[in-house]
């Protein structure tokens, strides 16, 4: 009986711990933390490549598969193993079955722990597929 009553506390102390979690990431309470957004956030993870861009000319040498954090209606944040290096990319994004490349500007780099970075990036547009047919190398 005690191996049960400890494994069920040590359930309840995990779970408790995640409810933490959990209630201090909900977008309506980080609201109030930072004052109202001009336009709401929606935790959305999609697997989608980020290439450096400069200009016209993109590096798809140095493209990362990474997945999205967040989505807003001007833009999304992505998950990075180091900061992006460069104020433009093209994200790679396949969904509801075609494959997306949106151009946007870098807006923030911020280090977010264990080695990992939350890059918000603004859309400028969308590219059409044939701008780059480089790109046509990365698939999701």
């Amino acid at each position: 009986m005690l191996s049960f009553s400890s494994k069920s506390r040590r359930m309840k102390d995990a779970q408790g711990y995640l409810t933490k979690i959990v209630n201090n990431h909900s977008p309506t309470l980080e609201a109030y933390a930072l004052g109202e957004r001009e336009e709401r956030r929606l935790n959305l993870t999609i697997p989608v490549y980020v290439v450096p861009a400069l200009g016209n000319v993109v590096d798809v040498a140095a493209a990362k598969a990474t997945v999205t954090k967040e989505f807003s209606s001007i833009g999304f944040s992505v998950i990075l193993d180091e900061a992006l290096g460069t104020d433009e990319a093209v994200v790679v994004m396949a969904w509801d079955g075609t494959t997306t490349y949106f151009r946007g500007d870098v807006k923030h780099q911020s280090p977010i722990g264990a080695g990992l970075w939350q890059c918000g990036i603004q859309v400028t547009e969308i590219v059409p597929s044939g701008e780059y047919p480089e790109l046509g190398t990365l698939e999701i």
